[in-house]
Order: structure tokens, then sequence, then C-alpha cells
């Protein structure tokens, strides 16, 4: 029987010859799949039309056979027999070509290309950045080269600076150390000399708990000034100071009990740093207050003594600051001299009538009774 033709209507037998048998006909393929289920194929012509059936069921005939990998685009199902000739004489890249389009790898050509391109470009830039890499890493080994090169200059460098240098140290130390032996000897003069400042600090009770206790007092004057409604001047040794220090010794001995007295303008400013003193439960202190205190008028003619020579008034070789504070000076001071000798200071203290109040500049010699403002003013405004 020959199946070629080219309506579909001349396969109904008779057709050709114009006496069809029917006007419709059909062919079925069984078809057996792996599992052994069968399932059947049918082609119905009628007329000039034709319909496909599976089991029975009208349906896409072309995706059923897609299914089990039959495409009949791509002409693996049926061959015609005058094509096998053309197949055979296909060349290579003609047959790969129909093998592509058989096992529908050809419709994949268009992701393999771009596939392809993108592995050729990623290769390209694997071989650009590994070449890249490299000469990075050649231009970092020439780097480090010449920088261990400069660096080893340098501290070939170094090295000749530092001969010089210990050349240079071992002329200083030849010096130094004729420098050393004299400063040996200059150490024994001022170890001397340190042992005696140690024995005038010892002997002028100097400690660090005499320093502690200055600095309480300190600051309680800071803090009478802050509460305070009235002057505050601050205590008598911060206020003056000997014209020269040959007078320190005698200034000292003359002021006494008073050095560390602490000069206010008022009675009333007196009573109120006393009121918070005893607040603040602090140790007694000894006030001047200038509207009160009982002073005495200097002497004139003890300024005109000629004998001994250089005698002079105690409150006339004190510097001070402010003004005000030279009437609690000559409270303290009254009358009393300072000479230069020891025996100066005997003879004008106790061969003369009245007798006075000297110092001397390495030793005092008094003879002083105090006053009925004295009293006053040491114990009324002392703190008990």
């Amino acid at each position: 029987m020959n199946l070629r033709r080219r309506k579909t209507r001349d396969l109904i037998y008779g057709a050709p010859i114009g006496k069809p048998v029917s006007n419709r006909c059909h062919v079925t393929l069984v078809y057996e799949h792996d599992d052994k289920h069968t399932q059947e194929f049918t082609r119905i012509v009628n007329g000039s039309s034709a319909e496909y059936r599976i089991d029975g069921k009208v349906i896409g005939y072309n995706q059923a056979l897609e299914a089990i990998n039959i495409f009949i685009r791509a002409k693996n199902f049926l061959v015609f027999q005058g094509a096998m000739e053309n197949i055979v004489m296909k060349t290579p890249r003609e047959r790969t070509y129909l093998f592509e389009e058989i096992s529908k790898s050809g419709e994949l050509k268009e992701s393999y290309e771009l596939a392809k391109t993108e592995m050729l470009k990623a290769e390209e830039d694997a071989q650009f950045n590994y070449h890249k890499r490299r000469v990075h890493i050649r231009v970092k080994v020439c780097f480090g080269a010449t920088y261990f090169l400069k660096r080893v200059e340098k501290l070939n460098d170094s090295i000749q600076q530092t001969q010089l240098q210990v050349q240079e140290q071992q002329q200083l130390y030849s010096i130094t150390e004729e420098e050393v032996k004299n400063a040996k000897c200059q150490l024994e003069k001022l170890t001397l000399e340190v042992e005696q400042i140690t024995n005038q600090l010892n002997e002028a009770n100097v400690d660090t708990s005499e320093s502690s206790r200055l600095l309480k007092k300190q600051e309680l004057v800071e803090n009478l000034k802050r509460i305070s409604t009235g002057t505050i001047y601050g205590r008598l040794v911060d206020l003056c100071q000997p014209a020269h220090k040959r007078y320190l010794l005698a200034v000292t001995k003359v002021i006494g009990k008073y050095m560390n007295a602490i000069v206010v303008d008022t009675e009333k400013t007196a009573r109120e740093c006393i009121q918070y003193m005893k607040e603040q439960r602090v140790e007694p202190e000894t006030f001047l207050p200038l509207d009160y205190i009982d002073v005495k008028p200097i002497s004139e003619k003890l300024r005109q003594l000629k004998e001994p020579r250089n005698v002079k008034l105690v409150v006339d070789v004190l510097q001070y600051d402010p003004p005000p504070i030279k009437r609690a000076l000559q409270f303290v001071c009254g009358n009393a001299l300072v000479c230069e000798t020891t025996e100066e200071a005997r003879r004008l203290a106790f061969s003369n009538t009245p007798r006075y109040k000297v110092g001397s500049f390495n030793l005092i010699k008094m003879e002083y009774a105090p006053t009925e403002g004295d009293s006053l003013a040491c114990h009324y405004f002392t703190v008990m």
C-alpha cells in the first residue's frame, strides 16, 4: 500500500479513482510503555479534515507524542525513503545540525552560545586577573627590594654615625670622668651644707607635720575670707618680711607668738571668725583687730640712738603690705630694737632705764611687760 498522498481524503479506499468506499477512515497505533501500560493513538480522516484521539479522547496529538519523546517537526519519527540518501550525503556540519534538530538540542543553541560567550569572557578575565596579579606581585617584590635596599643603606649610615658618636662619647667620657671627680669634691661640700641646713630645720621644727598644720591654717584664713563680711588681711607672718635677711632671726624672736596671728579690720569681724571656728571645731587662733588693739606710740628718740651703731627699731626694718597693717606691727613690735651683736643687745636691754625690748642678729635678750591692751588682744580674741 502506498501512503504517499497529498490530500488526507485520498487515504480513504477508492478515493483516488473517485469511488470512495466510505466518507471516513481511521488508523490506530497501540503504544506500550516501559511499565507495560498501553496507549492508543488514533487519527480519523473525515472528508478533508482530520481528528486525533488518544484512548478515545480528542487531544493535541503533537503534545502527546512529545511526551514520549517523539517530535514530528524533528523528523525523527517518520523518515521518507527518499530522504535516507539525502541524510547520507550531508556534510558533517549538516548532519550535526540535523542531529541537533532531532534531539532538540538546537533549541538550546542560543543559551549555549551565550554560556560559551560568558565562559570565554570569564577565561579572558581570569587570564587578565592572573597577569594583573602577577604584575602586581612583581611590582610589590621590586618595591620591597627597593625599600629594604634603602633601609640597609640607612642602617649603614646609622652605623657610621653611631660609630662617630661612640668616639665622641669616649672623648666626653674622659672629660666627664674629670668632672665627676670635681663633682664629688663639690658634693662633699654640699653634703656638709645640707647637714647644716638640716640641723637648722630640725632646730626650727620644720617637718612634715608642721607643714600640714600650716597648710590647714592657710586654708582656715581662706575660709574666713570667704564667710566674713569684714576685711581679713591674713596672718601677720604673710603680710610682712624683714628688709634684709640678717634681721630675720631678730624679727622672729620679737614678733614671737603673734607670728601667726590673723589681722582683721574690726572687732566685729574677729567675732564672726571666732563664731565660725567654734562651729567648725577648729583649734584656737589669735586675732588682731585693728580698731581694738591698744597701740603705744613709737618713741622717736629711739630712732636717734647713735650708740651702739646701726641700732634700728624692729618696725622700721619690716616691709609690709597693705599699709593698714602697720598698726598691728606697731602693736606687736612696740619699741623693740635690733642691733648687730649680742653684747650690744645686752647693754641696751639691761643697762638702761627703762629697759628695752632688744634683739640682735644672732640672739635675743628681752625685758618686756605686757600692757593691758596686749593682754586683751591676746586673750579675748583667742578661740578657747
